[in-house]
């Protein structure tokens, strides 16, 4: 689910993790994307959360038949059924809500979320003590800004376009908002942070789950 933010993160998780070593000591890693379950969003708007729940959790009994350690589920808005899942697959699964809410009370910097439509009726970052505690460090946008969001995510990210038009319309917003940083809400920003990386001198700072994840594998995995 994000097949783009999913080969991004692959792609990350190599660039942070092979050093100098022989290409057989690289991380061994399954993707499992399956593009064709139903939108996230959709889903919880029709009211169709169980259809969606059945679809995730096949794919996910398909993926830890293959002995995985760790599961990371490229898709925030997804999260939301993820209490309903089996224990023994939710007891691997790493959650992208918990670890950027764990980063914003380390950070201690109010942060502009961007996150799809879905997310933001659900509140995703209100459903745990840890989420709570991060509140103080999470600003909401305005509802016309998140249509706005929610069109950059399915009009430009998910399509793969123009990253350094989104770098340009995420900075109006965290100016709009007065502040230097922002939650990559939605998996699909993994795209974007990785070019404002790429950058001599990056103007806006993230919170990424997925490059934590990456940039420090080994303790994920234990």
């Amino acid at each position: 689910m994000g097949p783009l933010a999913s080969t991004a993160f692959l792609k990350s998780i190599y660039s942070y993790n092979i050093g100098n070593n022989d290409e057989q000591l690289y991380p061994d890693v399954i993707l499992h994307s399956i593009s064709s379950v139903p939108d996230r969003t959709k889903s919880f708007a029709d009211n169709n959360d169980d259809l969606f729940l059945e679809r995730l959790r096949h794919n996910l009994e398909v993926l830890n038949c293959t002995g995985v350690n760790k599961i990371v589920v490229c898709c925030y808005t997804s999260h939301y059924v993820f209490p309903r899942l089996p224990a023994h697959i939710l007891n691997k699964i790493i959650s992208l809500v918990d670890l950027a809410a764990h980063e914003l009370v380390e950070k201690r910097e109010p942060s502009l979320l961007l996150a799809t439509k879905g997310a933001y009726q659900k509140n995703l970052f209100n459903n745990n003590e840890l989420c709570k505690n991060a509140e103080q460090y999470i600003i909401v946008p305005e509802d016309d800004d998140k249509e706005r969001i929610h069109k950059i995510i399915y009009k430009t990210l998910k399509k793969g376009c123009d990253l350094e038009s989104v770098y340009v319309d995420v900075k109006e917003l965290t100016e709009k908002y007065n502040v230097k940083s922002f939650i990559a809400g939605c998996t699909e920003f993994h795209l974007l942070n990785e070019h404002i990386l790429s950058k001599a001198s990056p103007d806006i700072s993230f919170i990424d789950p997925l490059i934590t994840i990456a940039q420090n594998l080994d303790d994920f995995l234990g």
